[in-house]
């Protein structure tokens, strides 16, 4: 096994046993960054393959394990050090991003198009297989064993041992762990770092991380990007928790004109996360950044999949198949009526229907519109480990897990400096929240009820129990209106175009100047714009035509709710990818 980098390794392990590349930390205790594995530990993880790193340490990291005639590559959950791999004449190669592959030979120029067909379908669900041609991911909670047979990827960390290993706590007592583990989590990763910037957008989860930054001891510069409409223009929220902490507050709008439409958003990655609405939100961090001197930007993201954020009946349904039909179910039913606007007997007739006539799996959802009959039928959603619900397991810890799988594409998105990351995503935080029963995450209308109660005497009560969430979705839709003819060019007899994966005529009806947008067309179509950029950022793609099958294929969307459309109760499980 060779192994380089362009930095030196964070732990190199005894007797040429291999490296850690990355940062580790301790899983307890004052969770203090590890400089040095004692002998007993290099033992137990060269003989457990790595396991002892997993269930004993967290980080971002990618460890490296050397054997007689193997080697194994071992990736933890929630890094966000990414891992790809491609076999080469012989050899595997592992490495954290294509241009690395590229310099030793391998071929990273050939989209997968039925890979980018499934990208499109799923909204980024995650395979083994990259999209790109050859190149595959080690995904979370994997390990890489290579051997001369080959490289074989296995699990090495299961969410749902976690979601099995239900807490019998009450509310109080779960808000008091989390709040003291989430400062713990927050505090191993900026401990070294002097000057650092928060993205405060006065939202409930980049709240609790700027009171976590303050609980460390630091006095970060706050950052607030107001998106222009009165939904993503939350400006006297990040005032208060600013105000309330005696922190500096930095506000920049980001702008139209900043965004690119025809730019690629995720370039060098082997898959195309990126989205052409955070060019603006790049450009405006980092005006203010170089005026602030930071030497790193966090923010607040991950939360709503950490702490759960719901609009789902689940929570009622894990409570029916828990206690059965009893008062504490009756109260768990009110909670999520108050919270998505329907009557208590429509969410109990929902709640029964999800414990007892559907399997607990999550449904994943799929998006057809504006796809060709071949994309959807040549686009097969990938297999994900984490979404495989076991015997007995609970609707709402199916919906939970599907929400960190969201997380997945959440990172691997920050490009040049200042380093920029997501200090809540980490695996200590994951596995104590997913052991938290679903029905706590909601109370009174609320949901991410336990990190609110866990925050709340650190917060204004304002911000802790706030209801209401911003969104950027007006400034995305000013970017499609503004863009709508550069789309159409783009897009219209584009790589994806050719390569058989668009329905081009329903794309040029919806980019018609003259064509009021229908419901959230506008972000679909950025989406695929972005996929189109991603795929023109490889160096000369050549196109595969796909061949439409002879069945005509329709939208799999169907409608959650039978009330007039004036006051629909709001259901969903996961937030938008």
């Amino acid at each position: 096994m060779q192994v380089f980098t362009d930095a030196a390794p964070s732990l190199v392990l005894a007797e040429g046993a291999g490296v850690v590349l990355g940062s580790l930390f301790h899983s307890h205790g004052a969770m203090e960054r590890v400089t040095e594995l004692d002998e007993d530990t290099c033992r137990r993880v060269t003989q457990t393959g790595g396991q002892t790193l997993i269930e004993e340490h967290w980080g971002d990291y990618v460890a490296l394990l050397a054997a007689p005639h193997a080697a194994t590559v071992v990736r933890p959950p929630f890094s966000d050090l990414p891992c790809i791999h491609a076999d080469h004449y012989g050899l595997v190669l592992v490495a954290s991003d294509l241009d690395l592959l590229a310099r030793c030979g391998v071929s990273t120029d050939r989209p997968d198009w039925d890979e980018v067909a499934a990208h499109l379908r799923t909204g980024g669900l995650r395979g083994v297989q990259t999209c790109i041609e050859g190149v595959k991911e080690l995904l979370w909670g994997n390990r890489l064993a290579v051997t001369a047979a080959g490289a074989q990827a296995e699990r090495c960390w299961d969410p749902w041992q976690f979601a099995r290993a239900s807490r019998c706590c009450t509310r109080a007592e779960l808000a008091e762990e989390l709040r003291e583990l989430t400062l713990a989590c927050v505090e191993a990763q900026i401990r070294h770092l002097e000057r650092l910037d928060v993205m405060l957008s006065g939202g409930l989860d980049s709240s609790i991380l700027t009171a976590c930054l303050v609980g460390a001891g630091l006095r970060p510069n706050c950052l607030n990007l107001p998106f222009g409409d009165a939904i993503g223009d939350e400006r006297i929220y990040a005032r208060i928790v600013a105000r309330h902490f005696d922190l500096p507050l930095f506000e920049i709008s980001p702008e139209v004109a900043d965004v690119d439409v025809t730019l690629c958003g995720s370039p060098g990655l082997a898959r195309p996360i990126g989205r052409t609405f955070r060019q603006a939100s790049r450009l405006a961090k980092q005006r203010i950044v170089t005026a602030t001197g930071a030497k790193g930007v966090v923010d607040g993201g991950g939360g709503d999949s950490l702490f759960c954020f719901t609009q789902s009946v689940s929570p009622v349904a894990d409570r029916l198949r828990r206690h059965g039909l009893g008062r504490a179910t009756l109260e768990t039913t009110g909670d999520v009526a108050r919270l998505t606007g329907a009557s208590v007997p429509e969410v109990m007739v929902r709640a029964l229907r999800r414990a007892y006539l559907r399997p607990p799996g999550y449904r994943w959802d799929l998006a057809h519109r504006f796809l060709s009959a071949a994309a959807i039928e040549r686009g097969v959603p990938p297999a994900h480990a984490w979404l495989d619900a076991p015997h007995g397991a609970l609707p709402g810890s199916a919906n939970h897990i599907a929400n960190m799988v969201v997380m997945e594409n959440l990172i691997d998105i920050s490009f040049g400096k200042p380093a920029e990351w997501s200090p809540l995503i980490t695996q200590p935080l994951a596995e104590f929240c997913l052991s938290v029963p679903s029905w706590h995450w909601v109370e009174n209308g609320h949901n991410r009820a336990v990190a609110r109660r866990a925050f709340e005497t650190l917060l204004p009560p304002e911000i802790a129990w706030r209801r209401g969430k911003g969104t950027p979705d007006g400034f995305v839709a000013a970017i499609f209106e503004a863009n709508r003819e550069k789309l159409a060019k783009f897009l219209i007899g584009g790589m994806l175009d050719e390569a058989g994966l668009l329905d081009t005529p329903t794309i040029a009806a919806a980019l018609d100047p003259g064509q009021a947008v229908k419901g959230h067309d506008y972000n679909r179509i950025l989406r695929i714009a972005d996929v189109e950029a991603w795929v023109r950022a490889l160096p000369n793609p050549p196109p595969t035509p796909l061949q439409a099958p002879s069945p005509t294929a329709t939208d799999g969307a169907q409608p959650i709710s039978d009330r007039p459309a004036t006051t629909p109760p709001i259901f969903h499980d996961r937030p938008e990818p």
